[in-house]
């Protein structure tokens, strides 16, 4: 059964790539990796096995990707996109638009705390924000950056994790991030303010 799943699936990116002459995608990209999975385990009770076993440890993964999917989806594919561009774009101009992005981002950060879930809910808004304030995308993507890593440094998420692994009181260290996050902040909004990009 794998194996004709996995031909059904090998001719559906044989027409994707060479008939529609179309280039790498999402759905190819998981199609490629179903048709992986599905030819490597080599039977549909190996799969069904290792999916349980893996589900275990990354199931906030599994729930939250398909999360930031949807909403990523109303931001690009609805007016929401629109109307939170509209938003910031009357107080956005050169010398604002770093600073709100790096606020926004933030605050995006702490909530998603994955950098590409981050990208796939901000980026659009960014690079039309960008285009509206009159701001060059690459300064825009500069400052998302510049929140994103803030969230790293000052979501508790992030901390506990490391103090797991170090194995000590992440209270013990918790200040000095975010001592480190506020250098941080002031350095990256002077800098995709001031310097060109």
């Amino acid at each position: 059964m794998p194996l004709i799943v996995g031909a059904a699936l090998l001719v559906w990116l044989y027409y994707h790539f060479r008939v529609k002459a179309a280039s790498l995608d999402l759905n190819s990209l998981n199609t490629i990796f179903l048709t992986l999975c599905f030819v490597l385990h080599g039977s549909v009770q190996n799969f069904s096995r290792a999916l349980q076993r893996a589900v275990v440890s990354c199931w906030p993964i599994l729930v939250l990707y398909h999360l930031y999917a949807g909403v990523a989806g109303l931001i690009q594919f609805t007016t929401v996109g629109a109307a939170m561009t509209n938003v910031f774009a009357p107080i956005s101009n050169r010398w604002t638009f770093p600073l709100i992005t790096v606020l926004v981002s933030t605050i995006v950060a702490i909530i998603v705390p994955s950098s590409g879930g981050q990208w796939v809910i901000q980026g659009f808004v960014t690079i039309k924000a960008a285009e509206a304030a009159g701001v060059s995308v690459a300064r825009g993507m500069l400052a998302l950056g510049v929140g994103d890593q803030m969230g790293n440094l000052v979501a508790p998420f992030w901390f506990v994790v490391r103090a797991e692994i170090a194995r000590i009181d992440f209270r013990t260290f918790f200040g000095y991030g975010l001592i480190f996050a506020l250098l941080w902040f002031v350095c990256g909004v002077l800098a995709f303010t001031l310097l060109p990009c």
